[in-house]
């Protein structure tokens, strides 16, 4: 379940948040009470292959019981604050999480706007695991920056 797993990364990171940080994500994850899924933990471009039946997620190794609004906000944080700062096109990662999210709501029955609200709240949970994995350094900052955001004091 998705708070056993954030807590254990909490335990066993290479790096520590605050306090408070800590404690503001685990109280939001208790707060969502997630529903058990099935979830990929780790979906980004490069987890993705082209078949002739459409695309497929490949890498299963961070595979998480959690919500699927768990694996669109890790891929949100991935594609809009972290990889436009390291790619050549800061507008295509944006682009392809955009249209991943459309996707998404298209096939879930939703509108984009109510799939973009429920993945909402994900996405402090995101920040501090990404954090807590060793992010790279001026990737961290920016990841502290906007989890303190998220859980002001």
């Amino acid at each position: 379940m998705l708070r056993d797993y954030v807590a254990s990364s909490f335990r066993c990171a290479r790096v520590s948040l605050s306090n408070s940080l800590t404690a503001g994500v685990l109280a939001l994850i208790d707060h969502l009470s997630p529903p058990d899924g099935l979830c990929h933990g780790d979906p980004n471009p490069g987890n993705v292959i082209m078949t002739k039946d459409g695309a497929r997620l490949i890498d299963w190794i961070a595979a998480i019981r959690a919500p699927a609004e768990f694996d669109l906000a890790s891929a949100h944080v991935i594609l809009t604050e972290l990889a436009p700062h390291l790619a050549d096109d800061p507008e295509r990662p944006r682009a392809v999480n955009a249209a991943l999210q459309a996707a998404y709501a298209d096939l879930a029955g939703t509108s984009p706007t109510a799939l973009a609200a429920s993945v909402k709240p994900y996405l402090p949970v995101v920040r501090a695991l990404l954090l807590l994995g060793g992010a790279i350094p001026a990737q961290s900052a920016r990841l502290v920056q906007r989890l303190e955001s998220d859980f002001p004091a």
